[in-house]
């Protein structure tokens, strides 16, 4: 089987509620040695996403570590995966060491990482880290954030009475 062909698999269990399976499923695979070396970062990531829209941090942290541990090279989109489960499972304090991470990874932020990040804080009620995020992705990074960061940054200033601030 391709990369592909097990994504696809891996994908197809993990979405239909089996995240475990999906996890079992990769772990037999990296046992094959005919199958071994299809196994990257994509593959793992439908597993860090079920793990992590199903609000297991710790799932998706030892996953991670797995997948590491293998010599399997994360992507920016697989720290997303990890970022976003961080987010929608109020664990923003594990993202500062994710974001350094990637730094010393060679990878580069992107807009939906900053755009997660910013969210995960607006949602705990922590504005002040939400706009050190807003301000790390226009000046470090030089990106623009876009409709859907403005809007979350609005919401979050809704939510902690910064009226002010959410009209800036």
């Amino acid at each position: 089987p391709t990369s592909i062909t097990i994504g696809c698999m891996v994908e197809a269990v993990v979405t239909n509620g089996d995240v475990e399976g999906g996890y079992e499923l990769v772990l037999s695979l990296l046992d094959d040695p005919s199958c071994r070396d299809q196994i990257n970062a994509v593959v793992f990531g439908s597993v860090l996403k079920g793990y992590g829209r199903g609000g297991s941090v710790e799932r998706v942290m030892a996953v991670f570590k797995e997948m590491l541990s293998r010599d399997i090279e994360p992507s920016v989109i697989t720290y997303n995966a990890v970022v976003d489960a961080c987010a929608r499972n109020g664990q923003m304090d594990l993202v500062p060491e994710l974001l350094s991470q990637m730094e010393q990874r060679g990878l580069e932020a992107n807009l939906i990482t900053y755009s997660t990040i910013i969210k995960g804080y607006c949602q705990k009620g922590l504005m002040e880290q939400a706009f050190s995020a807003l301000s790390q992705l226009r000046q470090a990074r030089r990106l623009e954030p876009d409709e859907i960061v403005f809007n979350t940054m609005i919401d979050g200033c809704a939510q902690a009475g910064l009226v002010a601030e959410g009209e800036q």
